[in-house]
């Protein structure tokens, strides 16, 4: 299983006690894995992401709770504590020889990504430096993670994972990288479609998807590279033929962090009050089925920005599959519609 996934795994919630002061309890990616009951003394309380350590004041608190507090994390391997550093000091103030534990098996590099994302989302947060620090760290070793999965674990934006790249470096240089759902990625969107042109040649009978997913790019853009071949175009759009630097972003980075301009105009108003007034679009069901499709549209580009921005970040990869691949639909049906405008007009009846 890919770091990312274990991680995730390990991240689900048991908000069954909203009473406790650090309420959030990662279970194991085992769920069949009890909660175990380790030595104080058997545990390493190191390697936290917290900087200035630990933080009297909360440890006071959770010693006098009187709710039970839930269990630790801790890698198996040497024993360090992943999550719950004042737990565990807490319970020695009280002079407990014993507490509850729940083991994760890893390596030290996923046991601190694991550290920093509990520690984001619950008990006492930590802090912009903490986790600026975080980040940069884990862009050191986990250099093939997108910026927005480092920015997700961390808690910060996936524009400041950027700049902590071009920051650093030591950095190594990667031709792909692995997003929040665990798919890997070209850096270049040229060498994605490249790929995606030459599996279409030495493979006439795969599937799009199966395309899609060896070549690192989206099934929309794989449609559009099989369309230009068959056209005997270049799989690659004007703006990334060799030369052309002019719009190309160099990175999947560089291009994240560009908001794209609005369209120069949308469809004016009276043009679509106008069709929902045609009878002969509103008497046939093709005519209807048009409309209701184009009437489900927002308006205008401050109502898509806003659909955009309201998405939930582990939903984007899907989102803009499915968008490029309407963008297709909707091209070509706009060519297709061009072609009939021009049949009429060379042959008028």
């Amino acid at each position: 299983m890919a770091a990312a996934s274990r991680i995730d795994a390990i991240l689900e919630r048991d908000a069954s006690n909203p009473d406790t002061m650090e309420t959030s309890q990662p279970t194991h990616a085992d769920v069949t894995t009890p909660i175990e009951r380790v030595s104080v003394r058997a545990l390493v309380a190191s390697g936290t992401p917290r900087l200035r350590g630990e933080d009297a004041e909360h440890i006071r608190n959770l010693a006098e709770t009187p709710n039970p507090l839930p269990p630790i994390v801790v890698c198996r391997r040497n024993m360090q504590v992943i999550d719950g550093h004042h737990r565990l000091r807490a319970a020695i103030s009280q002079g407990h020889d014993y507490i509850e534990a729940q083991f994760f098996d890893c390596s030290e590099e996923d046991a601190f990504v694991l550290a920093v994302r509990l520690n984001t989302d619950h008990g006492l947060p930590l802090s912009r430096t903490d986790r600026l620090a975080a980040a940069e760290r884990i862009t050191k070793t986990h250099p093939e993670w997108s910026n927005r999965l480092i920015a997700e674990v961390s808690g910060i934006s996936d524009k400041t994972v950027a700049k902590i790249r071009r920051s650093t470096l030591e950095l190594p240089q990667l031709n792909t990288r692995t997003g929040c759902d665990g798919r890997t990625r070209p850096l270049s969107a040229v060498e994605g479609r490249e790929r995606a042109a030459a599996l279409l040649t030495a493979r006439t009978g795969a599937s799009l998807r199966d395309i899609a997913k060896e070549s690192g790019i989206s099934v929309g853009t794989a449609l559009d590279v099989k369309r230009r071949m068959r056209r005997g175009a270049s799989p690659l759009p004007d703006r990334q033929q060799p030369g052309d630097t002019s719009m190309r972003p160099t990175t999947i980075g560089a291009e994240e962090e560009r908001r794209p301009s609005p369209p120069a105009s949308f469809a004016r108003p009276d043009a679509v009050g106008a069709l929902k007034q045609d009878p002969s679009l509103r008497m046939t069901d093709s005519g209807r089925l048009f409309l209701r499709l184009v009437l489900s549209h927002p308006p205008d580009s401050t109502s898509w920005d806003r659909l955009a921005d309201g998405l939930p970040l582990h939903s984007l990869d899907w989102v803009l599959e499915l968008a490029r691949s309407h963008a297709s639909a909707w091209q070509h049906f706009a060519e297709t519609v061009q072609y009939r405008q021009h049949r009429a007009d060379m042959n008028p009846t």
